[in-house]
């Protein structure tokens, strides 16, 4: 039995010899149907005729493709990440034959001739659009206030896009100046409305208060102004100092709340501060134009101060931008209103900071100064003395 078994075993061993290295096994390795006979050759991974490129020397930039190389599209590819675009104002553009723009070319006031290739957009505000025989343009060609004229041999991927209806003018650097200045003129129209409408809601909800500031700005106005500089610089500490407070409160979980409103509390009280100081300074310089001009401009009051004040800086905050729109025909305009924008802003500057000054110099129109808790008791002085009453006259006998 167990000669059997070797024997059997023998066979077994001597027929998988064979099959390993005998002719049949050679032919299984050499002739693979279906493959041909350079698949295994040590580039045959690589796409059929693309050559690889040998690296480049240390110092030595890279050779760019060819455009008809295959690799140009790999090559675009690449660098797309640079993407620039070419933008004129007032002047035409020309992309010419073999230019490859990788970003959007934009004119406005101009006119576009494409002869190369475009990646992206291609818009004229004001002009036309040329996309001329062998040109490619792979996103949208837009005219508005002109048309866009497109070669038969010319390729836009994308839509033609033609706005009609709209004068080439308008398009005009000068005329979008002069656009641009009358919406700021309109912008400081509104802003005017805006303060007059605050203002008169300020001084009405504290009369007294104002009057006590302003009387303490009008006494002391370079100290107030001193005074308002060094709480516009203590802002930014003082905030620092809330804001690592709050951070404290906010270790434990009851403390959060009063650290959300510790930091909303001097965010309000840093806007109210400022608000209330603006009005207080446009109070001051309305009422010394009134004093000035009266009594054209009648009695002085609080209100009336008040908008003479605001109105003061509200009409010279239009003035800038209309002298710098006519500046766009007349050029000597101009500096005169970027004279007076800069002069307007100083101005403002100045008179919130003034305002501000004497709202903390009065104490926000304290009757009293504050006393602190652990500070001296307050002495009460002797009660006023009731007036005495006339004597009438003794009648003779």
């Amino acid at each position: 039995m167990n000669a059997l078994r070797l024997l059997i075993g023998a066979c077994a061993l001597a027929c998988a010899l064979a099959l390993t290295f005998g002719p049949g096994a050679r032919a299984q390795e050499t002739e693979l149907p279906g493959v041909s006979a350079d698949s295994v050759h040590e580039d045959f991974l690589q796409a059929p005729g693309v050559e690889i490129e040998p690296p480049a020397a240390p110092g030595e930039l890279p050779v760019p493709p060819r455009p008809d190389d295959p690799r140009t599209e790999a090559f675009r590819r690449r660098i797309h990440a640079g993407d620039n675009d070419v933008v004129q104002v007032g002047h035409d553009v020309v992309i010419e034959r073999g230019e490859h723009v990788l970003g959007h070319v934009i004119a406005m006031g101009g006119n576009i001739t494409v002869k190369g290739v475009v990646e992206d957009d291609v818009v004229a505000m004001g002009g036309d659009v040329y996309v001329e025989d062998g040109a490619v343009v792979r996103g949208d060609a837009v005219s508005l206030g002109g048309q866009v004229h497109k070669s038969k041999s010319a390729a836009v991927l994308g839509s033609n896009v033609t706005v009609g209806g709209l004068p080439k003018q308008f398009f005009d650097f000068r005329s979008l100046g002069l656009i641009g200045n009358g919406m700021q003129f309109l912008t400081s129209l509104f802003k005017l409305v805006f303060w007059l409408v605050v203002g008169w809601v300020v001084v009405m909800a504290s009369t007294e208060r104002s009057r006590r500031i302003l009387d303490r700005i009008e006494a002391y106005p370079f100290s107030s102004l001193g005074w308002g500089v060094v709480g516009l610089i203590a802002i930014l500490p003082v905030a620092v100092a809330v804001a690592l407070a709050a951070a404290l409160l906010a270790i434990t979980i009851i403390g959060i709340p009063v650290a959300v409103m510790l930091v909303l509390g001097y965010v309000l009280a840093v806007c109210v501060a400022c608000l209330w100081g603006g009005v207080l300074g446009a109070s001051a310089l309305g009422g010394w134009l009134v004093r000035r001009l009266s009594p054209r401009l009648g009695e002085p009051s609080l209100v009336r101060n008040t908008l003479v004040g605001i109105a003061t800086l509200g009409i010279l905050g239009m003035i800038g931008p209309l002298f710098s729109a006519i500046g766009m025909a007349i050029p000597p305009a101009a500096i005169l209103g970027r004279t007076l924008k800069f002069f307007t802003w100083l101005l403002q500057l100045v008179v919130m900071l003034t305002g501000l000054g004497g709202l903390l110099r009065a104490k926000a129109g304290q009757v009293e100064p504050l006393r602190m808790p652990w500070g001296p008791p307050r002495v009460a002085g002797p009660p006023p003395i009731p007036p005495t009453p006339p004597v009438a006259p003794a009648t003779p006998l």
